[in-house]
């Protein structure tokens, strides 16, 4: 769940139909939805977003169902009632099978290269801005995993095989991929 506000409008902007919550922010960065101050943040912070959709992996474990329908009720009694999409598990599975045939071979393929498989799907045309698998980046600045955190990639996740993936996608034009500064 990426901030929209003052800090990042430069480079992300405000528009947005589609977001991503992956069950493990509302695990951590809300507690688990458990506390009434905790929903309250949780629906405050999704006002943001207006009518975006709101898209969350639901059925990898019982742990990430429990997160996602916590959530999916608390924006259900809240005023913002943005519409929650829950992938269908066979839908994960498949394009989990489909980058791990193409040489992504990590316990889960991140959120991001889960979205990327959806837009090549749904989209005429797939440009990507942020996707960099390394700690800095070509000018030796220090990056981390999300531009609005200081969390590094996780075990489960394989950023570099990825990378590479997206890079040989963008060499056969199938998306184009952006690893410099935006114009």
């Amino acid at each position: 769940m990426a901030p929209l506000h003052a800090d990042y409008l430069n480079d992300v902007g405000t528009k947005t139909s589609l977001i991503t919550i992956n069950p493990s922010i509302i695990k951590t960065r809300y507690q688990r939805l458990r506390k009434t101050i905790k929903r309250n943040k949780f629906v405050q912070d999704m006002s943001a977003y207006g009518g975006s959709y709101v898209w969350i992996t639901a059925f990898d474990t019982k742990a990430c169902a429990t997160q996602a329908f916590k959530a999916h009720q608390a924006l259900k009694e809240s005023q913002e009632r943005p519409e929650v999409v829950f992938p269908h598990p066979e839908f994960r599975r498949s394009l989990q099978d489909f980058w791990k045939n193409r040489g992504v071979h990590a316990k889960r393929a991140s959120t991001g290269l889960f979205l990327v498989g959806v837009a090549m799907q749904l989209c005429e045309e797939v440009h990507l801005y942020g996707f960099w698998p390394y700690h800095s980046d070509r000018n030796h600045t220090r990056l981390t995993q999300h531009y609005y955190d200081n969390m590094f990639a996780t075990k489960a996740h394989s950023l570099s095989e990825e990378f590479g993936l997206l890079q040989s996608l963008h060499n056969a034009g199938v998306l184009r991929l952006t690893t410099g500064h935006c114009q």
